[in-house]
């Protein structure tokens, strides 16, 4: 019960225009906290009938908890179901106001902004100020509702972000990218600019050029926390890779189970993945991808490469991370206020080459099994990468934005192969091993090559820029 009144109070709503009805229907504790359950349950695999109809077996039960958890859910399989868990929260809100905090006005201020709702958010983040008005996070929060609205709005927004500037330093790091993404506006959107790169962040001078720490043999789980996100936030303003050496066991030591196929088969063995085909059998390395069981795939994993997933829904974990094996992998607090976009679990065996590609996003690996090679690659060189497709302007934080927008056409791979020629200037050369952390910062090309014995297995985490 108690996980379950914690939903309540971390994901809440205000009230919403007209009267909702009163809920009159009971059910026993015990059911209701069942149901709810379950409903978890069914919500992260994606089962949407057998969610209905635990949805129309709690809809009219007085007890508080049971709206925000059934909001949540609906929230977690796909946008066109947020509308539904939007107004189960107004309802909830309405009915049971005293629960409504700081908090469950930020959530509404967040959700609101995804769903392109600008004034609500407008109205939510004010409101979460008037019961903290020293909370420079809301406050940017509600300068960036405010800049979404735009035209009379921008002066108030600025105004804002200036005095959450001067509450905590997060705002201030805020302000200053929100700046310079003004400076820079007019790049990004003109349709004349070519390849322009305002990029000044780190460029390695020579291939092993790369920050490194080492993680002693007698650390805390604490002290390992403090070591690594100490270091990382450091990297990740200057925009520079960063090995960490050993730690993944202090931080998560269920990932010494994950070298057992046997395991991840007990625990996780019947969700389903998409694996994609090892290129030994079909020719081309994005070529193909196939959805089956997780324990079908590991009968069949000389065949097949465990990839990254894109399930649709709100949770960042991937599978098979959803489910048993979450439990084992936790992300710790490293990640300086961060929010993950995808966690993935990526698994092969024998000789695995990525293709040379960039990503969006922050990107920490932690290698579970085997080693990779990582050749690194500041976006000063970007000119030599041969993208796919055609760059316009590389930011200053080396966020790459081409004049093709739409990402599923792969304009972030390259037609070059770094392993094909000796590694050039502006890139480093690295290995990780078993235990080890990589953190590669976005916009970085990257090429991998993964070998074990002959298994290898990671896990990596995508976050937003800072």
């Amino acid at each position: 019960l108690l996980v379950i009144v914690v939903a309540v109070i971390t994901f809440g709503f205000i009230s919403n225009e007209g009267e909702t009805k009163k809920r009159t229907g009971n059910l026993p504790q015990a059911k209701i906290n069942e149901l709810l359950g379950r409903f978890k349950e069914l919500s992260e695999a994606g089962n949407i009938e057998s969610m209905k109809a635990i949805d129309k077996k709690l809809y009219g039960v007085d007890f508080p908890p049971v709206l925000p958890v059934l909001a949540k859910g609906w929230m977690n399989i796909r946008y066109q179901y947020s509308k539904i868990a939007v107004r189960y929260l107004h309802e909830f809100i309405k009915e049971y106001p005293s629960y409504v905090d700081k908090q469950l006005l930020s959530n509404l201020g967040y959700l609101s902004l995804e769903l392109n709702e600008k004034k609500q958010a407008e109205e939510a983040f004010r409101s979460a100020l008037e019961k903290d008005p020293n909370d420079g996070e809301l406050m940017v929060a509600l300068a960036e509702s405010l800049r979404a609205q735009g035209g009379e709005k921008m002066e108030e927004a600025n105004a804002w972000t200036e005095k959450a500037a001067k509450h905590d330093r997060k705002a201030l790091a805020f302000w200053k990218s929100v700046r310079e993404a003004d400076s820079y506006s007019d790049l990004v959107n003109s349709d004349v600019v070519d390849y322009e790169v305002k990029y000044i962040g780190f460029t390695p001078k020579h291939s092993n050029d790369i920050a490194i720490v080492d993680i002693p043999l007698k650390s805390s789980y604490d002290d390992t926390v403090t070591i690594i996100a100490s270091n990382l936030r450091e990297v990740v303003q200057k925009r520079k890779p960063l090995l960490v050496r050993g730690g993944s066991d202090k931080l998560w030591p269920g990932l010494k189970f994950w070298v057992n196929d046997a395991y991840l088969k007990e625990k996780a063995g019947k969700e389903y993945v998409y694996a994609m085909v090892d290129d030994r059998y079909l020719k081309g390395f994005w070529s193909q991808r196939r959805l089956m069981r997780l324990e079908d795939f590991i009968n069949n994993q000389e065949r097949y490469y465990l990839t990254s997933q894109k399930l649709a829904g709100n949770s960042a974990f991937q599978p098979p991370l959803r489910g048993n094996l979450s439990s084992d992998f936790k992300i710790p607090p490293l990640l300086d206020g961060g929010k993950p976009k995808s966690v993935n679990f990526w698994f092969g065996n024998g000789e695995k080459v990525s293709r040379l590609h960039h990503d969006d996003y922050e990107n920490l690996a932690v290698i579970v099994e085997g080693r990779k090679r990582y050749i690194l690659c500041s976006p000063a060189e970007a000119k030599m990468m041969n993208t796919v497709g055609n760059i316009k302007v590389i930011l200053p934080n080396g966020k790459i934005i081409y004049h093709e927008s739409d990402s599923s056409h792969g304009e972030h791979f390259c037609l070059n192969s770094i392993y094909e020629k000796n590694v050039l200037s502006g890139c480093v050369d690295v290995e990780a091993h078993s235990g080890d952390l990589i953190y590669i910062p976005g916009g970085w090309f990257h090429q991998v090559k993964s070998t074990g014995n002959p298994k290898h297995k990671a896990v990596n985490i995508w976050w937003d820029f800072f």
